[in-house]
């Protein structure tokens, strides 16, 4: 012990003094090719761990709450509610803006604005009509085979209760003569009469199936104000149903169709 203290003062010494070579040191460990018989004989230089010039410290990664200001800014956003005091959109909006930062620093974003529920076709009969021919994923009629007249067919939807009903877009074609009508329709759970449309889409004859047909919430029929058709793209489900009729009528031999998808576009 006493001789590797003398050793480390003495290799201190020389190298203040000049009689080591800088270059003879190893930096961060030492050089078993070097030996300073002034100092010990046979001996080996432990030099001490001179840092490289210019050597920067490694920087550490970056903590998974070094942004979350921006979450607080959004949370202090949101107003405290107060007894008496209208909770107006601006409490919802704020609300809703936090929520949504959550959801995406968590890994679970990014939020769209949009949800599309899609759907393939498969249509029940609907009373002694004739039914589509099922295939995978589609539903079709194909031309000279029967039955003329008319096929309907329908389906229950499944949509997100609270959300917000935006479009419907058919992914539909037709050929021939004849009319093909795709409806949305809301029936009541404690009223089976009452079953309005929400949303009818007329597939025109030659119409592009990959691009597709929209049609939006007007329910047709009942002259509905604006009022009205706001309530009724709210989606209700602890009170109605939700349909899908396809309606083909007036075909003949000639006439053909195919319905592949089903679009429901949903929103805030």
């Amino acid at each position: 012990m006493a001789r590797t203290g003398a050793f480390a003062f003495s290799a201190a010494s020389n190298l203040t003094a000049g009689t080591i070579a800088r270059s003879d040191l190893f930096v961060g460990g030492f050089n078993p090719n070097v030996t300073r018989p002034d100092i010990f004989p046979g001996s080996v230089i432990f030099p001490f761990p001179f840092p490289t010039p210019g050597q920067q410290p490694t920087p550490q990664p970056t903590s998974p709450t070094a942004s979350a200001s921006d979450l607080q800014v959004l949370i202090a956003m949101v107003p405290v509610a107060q007894d008496g005091h209208v909770i107006t959109a601006e409490y919802h909006n704020a609300l809703r803006n936090a929520l949504i930062a959550i959801a995406n620093r968590l890994g679970l974003g990014p939020v769209s604005e949009e949800i599309a529920i899609t759907s393939a076709p498969r249509f029940l009969r609907h009373g002694n009509l004739p039914e589509w021919e099922h295939q995978y994923g589609f539903v079709q009629r194909i031309a000279a085979t029967p039955p003329s007249g008319g096929i309907h067919g329908w389906m229950e939807l499944d949509l997100p209760d609270g959300a917000r009903i935006k479009r419907m877009v058919v992914y539909a074609t037709r050929h021939g003569v004849g009319s093909l009508k795709v409806k949305l329709k809301r029936q009541k759970i404690t009223d089976r009469e009452t079953i309005p449309d929400l949303i009818a889409v007329d597939i025109a004859a030659d119409a592009d199936e990959a691009r597709g047909t929209e049609g939006d919430v007007t329910v047709p029929g009942i002259g509905a104000g604006v009022d009205t058709i706001a309530e009724f793209r709210v989606v209700n489900n602890r009170e109605h149903k939700y349909l899908l009729t396809a309606e083909l009528e007036e075909i003949n031999s000639d006439s053909s169709a195919r319905i592949s998808a089903i679009q429901i576009v949903c929103g805030r």
